[in-house]
């Protein structure tokens, strides 16, 4: 049996351990809280623009914020109740001073009417009214990118093959394969409405080793399909990511500041596919999704929530106090959290909780040892990358290829010194794009 990897990359002590915390875990939905807290730049690029003010009664579905640019993307109400205020807070994962709307919730549950589709009307739209219902939905890429999904097929370039990640390499993480262990069904016909939307002939479903039975449903359920592949990978670390999953599928490399597109492939999460079903067959809108809540607490889960919803809405308040660091995101790339009081957007697909953590040394200088660069996966040199950094040299990051680092962690993991490799990194691309 083949198994597809790419070269670079580590593998994590204990990863699967740490995923089996959650597999098994019934799928929790909690009941709706008296708010939500909806950021207006939940996706890769401009944030949207209100279309509701303040004292206005909304329904579930409903469309509350509109892209305020192609590059952009739609937000839907996931409850009924009162626009209760739409003001600037810092509120949401990265940190920054975002402007929000604030749902008071009247638990009416009212919702809007869905327009719903027929397998046979599914069949007969077109590439453009596929693309239309990616954008009326407000779909984002839901591998954590949040890269809105209709601009992935906006353009004339010619597409060969839709590929669906279902890798999920961090070490926490298990939405995604609840996502494909329950939904597989609806994963494959989004796949399919994806393939008709890009004109590609060919689709790819991409599963690591760890994931042996989805795996086996995939492959039974499209026996006989010849239009999709489902292909095993090596479970290695970062192997979810977009060009790395490429090198390894196709042996090809997508061009230094290109995108999949540039060689004629679209890369969507497993999530993302899923979505668009609901959408295509169902009329809703992205307005819920799966993440995992896990770590050193009483009951590691999938949760099923509306966006929106705090992270300590969804916390108990013994995990609260006896641990320390709060996660949003994965074990590697995701972001500690100052606070709890942090909505959950449509990129946040983990919630993890630690405690006692590995003191770690301070940082010494570099050992030359290599480390960084051999694992690398993207082929860069974060050391000297770092020492560019630290010298104010900015000017000269983007000759060693800064701009392709996937900020995956692994230099820092890796590294025998200390040295935060990837914050220096992060600060490096930050500058680049202030200047």
């Amino acid at each position: 049996m083949k198994k597809f990897s790419f070269k670079g990359g580590i593998h994590i002590h204990g990863s699967n351990a740490k995923k089996a915390l959650t597999t098994k875990s019934q799928i929790i939905i909690p009941k709706d809280p008296e708010y939500l807290y909806l950021p207006l730049n939940q996706q890769l690029g401009k944030p949207s623009k209100p279309v509701v003010a303040i004292g206005d009664q909304v329904k579930a579905g409903q469309l509350i914020a509109e892209k305020d640019s192609s590059f952009s993307a739609n937000i839907h109400a996931p409850i009924s109740g009162i626009i209760e205020h739409i003001d600037y807070m810092i509120n949401e994962p990265t940190g920054q001073f975002s402007k929000s709307i604030v749902i008071k919730n009247d638990f009416s549950n009212l919702e809007v009417d869905y327009i719903t589709r027929s397998s046979e009307e599914a069949k007969k739209l077109t590439p453009k009214n596929l693309v239309d219902i990616m954008e009326e939905s407000g779909l984002v890429g839901l591998g954590g990118a949040t890269f809105p999904t209709p601009v992935k097929y906006f353009g004339s370039k010619k597409c060969d093959a839709v590929v669906l990640n279902g890798i999920e390499c961090e070490p926490y993480n298990t939405a995604d394969y609840v996502i494909m262990k329950k939904h597989f069904k609806e994963v494959i016909r989004g796949l399919k409405y994806m393939m008709v939307a890009s004109g590609a002939s060919k689709g790819y479903i991409c599963i690591e080793d760890n994931k042996m039975d989805v795996y086996e449903t995939f492959r039974q359920t499209l026996t006989g399909d010849s239009d999709i592949v489902v292909a095993l990978f090596k479970e290695k670390y970062p192997q979810g990511a977009e060009k790395q999953l490429i090198s390894a599928l196709f042996n090809k490399d997508v061009p230094y500041g290109g995108l999949p597109i540039d060689i004629g492939v679209i890369v969507n999460n497993v999530g993302t596919a899923k979505a668009l079903c609901d959408a295509v067959e169902l009329g809703k809108p992205l307005t819920h999704h799966y993440l995992t809540i896990t770590g050193n607490i009483k009951n590691p889960s999938n949760y099923y929530v509306p966006v929106g919803i705090l992270f300590q809405d969804l916390l108990e308040e013994d995990d609260l106090r006896q641990n320390n660091v709060l996660l949003a995101g994965g074990l590697m790339m995701g972001k500690a959290m100052y606070t709890e009081m942090t909505p959950v957007t449509k990129g946040i697909n983990a919630i993890i909780l630690l405690e006692n953590l590995p003191k770690v040394g301070p940082e010494i200088a570099c050992v030359r040892c290599s480390s960084c660069v051999d694992n690398c996966p993207a082929f860069l040199s974060p050391t000297t990358l770092a020492q560019l950094v630290k010298n104010n040299k900015f000017d000269e990051l983007d000759g060693y290829g800064i701009v392709a680092c996937i900020e995956c962690g692994t230099c820092s993991y890796v590294c025998p010194s200390h040295i935060p490799l990837l914050d220096y990194i992060r600060h490096g691309k930050l500058e680049l794009r202030r200047r």
